[in-house]
């Protein structure tokens, strides 16, 4: 509601100024991946009642687009053969709300009233380049707790660590599996298994394609059986991961990911010299976490 006020309140100042002056038209400079340049335009066309922009020209909007985590920040600047107006760096959850914040910048800037030309200065300055400098790496700390299951109905909790860069991300987190049973006359066998898994990411948006390293420590335990033996094997896993994560507020988010997983060594436990319990090849497991930025 506060922003839409804003917007409103915004678009009558221009419209009022617009009417008073010879229309102004101006060249788009936009950089950025995620959000469509023609939604800039219509939201700065809304604004001013016509759209003012042309193929080429001395006056330029320059707008530039940049993800950091879970935000989009936008740098926006009206230049004018070298002179900047009205610079500002804006950040917002959604590509339609930066853009509104965007819009009403160029629209005010764009049809502000000519000041008179400052004197000229002593010495030469060279007019700024067009395109800014690289922005500085973004880097945040998350922490995470959560759940998973597989396709045969096991659980597990989860609890893990990532760091996060602009286009990558680097997770590790400690799986506690519920137990399973296997029943072997005249008793069962009772297996617990815990493990971690290392994450490294490729992230684009919301969306994130991963590698997964997983490693386990499976413990077999004989119940009612005439010999009740426990034996403890190691367990290896490489895979994948699809993940997607939403920000709810103020840092804290939720994720979602699906594995697949494929075991590089075989754990077998054995009753009376006849195996009773071989561990799976492969696993799918379906996860959601909640996430909390530490930084």
């Amino acid at each position: 509601m506060r922003c839409a006020v804003l917007l409103s309140i915004a678009s009558v100042v221009v419209r009022m100024r617009a009417a008073s002056a010879e229309p102004a038209t101006l060249r788009l400079d936009y950089a950025g991946e995620r959000c469509q340049v023609s939604d800039l335009r219509d939201r700065v066309g809304a604004l001013l009642g016509r759209d003012p922009f042309v193929l080429d020209g001395d006056l330029v909007a320059r707008a530039r687009v940049a993800e950091q985590g879970a935000r989009l920040v936008g740098d926006v600047a009206i230049v004018h053969r070298g002179t900047i107006r009205g610079q500002r760096v804006l950040d917002a959850d959604t590509c339609n709300a930066l853009f509104g914040a965007m819009a009403v910048v160029i629209a005010l800037v764009l049809e502000e009233p000519p000041r008179a030309a400052d004197p000229p200065p002593a010495v030469p300055v060279s007019p700024p380049p067009t395109t800014p400098a690289p922005a500085r790496a973004h880097r945040s700390f998350a922490a995470s707790a959560g759940g998973a299951a597989s396709q045969d109905l096991g659980v597990a909790a989860l609890v893990g660590a990532r760091m996060s860069w602009e286009r990558a991300s680097l997770a590790v987190e400690l799986e506690l599996h519920a137990p399973e049973s296997t029943a072997v006359s005249p008793g069962e066998i009772r297996i617990q298994r815990a493990g971690v898994v290392v994450v490294p990411c490729v992230r684009r948006g919301d969306g994130s394609a991963c590698a997964l390293v997983g490693a386990a420590i499976l413990r077999g335990t004989g119940q009612e059986l005439s010999v009740n033996e426990t034996s403890t094997s190691p367990l290896f896993a490489l895979g994948g991961r699809l993940a997607y994560e939403r920000g709810l507020w103020r840092g804290v988010g939720v994720r979602a990911h699906v594995d697949l997983r494929l075991a590089v060594t075989t754990t077998r436990f054995a009753v009376d010299g006849m195996t009773a319990w071989t561990s799976p090849r492969g696993e799918a497991w379906l996860g959601i976490s909640v996430f909390a930025k530490i930084f």
